[in-house]
């Protein structure tokens, strides 16, 4: 009869205490999963795009050769030489071999610039890509846009002090989806067609940004990589 009180007892005393920790888990918040896509940018129109974008100066491109012009041909554009000050290393490329070929750069001697803001136009696919950069002097300059303004727009500004540790994505034939990671938050464009893809700094990596995109572009970005510079 001892026995049987005893483990009765144990028996009670491990229902009361589970269920006091089936109600403690129950009163935990629910672990709440980013969702990244296009409503963590602001979606506008061209029009509505801010004066200091809209007049900012663009990076000086070299002209076409004048061989090329004969043959009446478009050459493909010549990389402006990069800031030995800053840039480390490239990676990429993901997406398909269409296009003609693309830098979205900081001018040579930007070496203190900052990305100021992104535009991205984007439907199913990612149709085209625009940068512009804030230099030491607080000067906005433009450095260009790749492929085409379809698809919705989307910019993203920058705060002082942001910049990209990493990007994510989806590739085939084009560039199908983006996603660009900085030190504070994450936001997406396009669609969910192709193979995924990803490049982060490490974690531990506090002395590089990723800070310029470059790939091949025509009506959509058919591919892309980017260029890592120190911070």
């Amino acid at each position: 009869m001892k026995k049987f009180r005893l483990a009765a007892f144990v028996f009670v005393t491990c229902f009361i205490f589970s269920c006091e920790e089936n109600a403690e888990e129950a009163a935990q918040p629910t672990a709440v999963v980013p969702h990244y896509d296009e409503s963590n940018s602001e979606k506008i129109s061209w029009d509505d795009l801010p004066d200091n974008l809209k007049n900012a100066i663009p990076i000086e491109k070299r002209s076409e050769s004048a061989e090329s012009n004969r043959r009446g041909t478009t050459p493909a554009p010549i990389r402006p030489p990069r800031s030995r000050v800053r840039y480390a290393y490239s990676r990429g490329v993901w997406g398909g071999n269409g296009g003609s070929r693309f830098y979205l750069e900081p001018r040579l001697n930007g070496a203190n610039s900052r990305i100021y803001a992104i535009g991205i136009q984007s439907g199913d696919l990612i149709d085209g890509i625009m940068t512009w950069y804030e230099d030491s002097n607080g000067t906005v300059y433009f450095a260009g846009e790749a492929g085409s303004r379809g698809g919705s727009f989307y910019l993203q500004a920058f705060n002082r002090g942001e910049y990209i540790r990493g990007i994510r994505g989806r590739s085939g034939q084009f560039l199908d989806q983006l996603t660009i990671e900085t030190n504070s938050r994450s936001f997406s464009y396009g669609g969910r067609g192709g193979n995924p893809f990803e490049y982060r700094l490490p974690w531990n990596d506090q002395r590089h940004q990723i800070f310029a995109f470059w790939g091949r572009a025509g009506s959509f970005i058919d591919h892309l990589g980017i260029d890592i510079y120190t911070r």
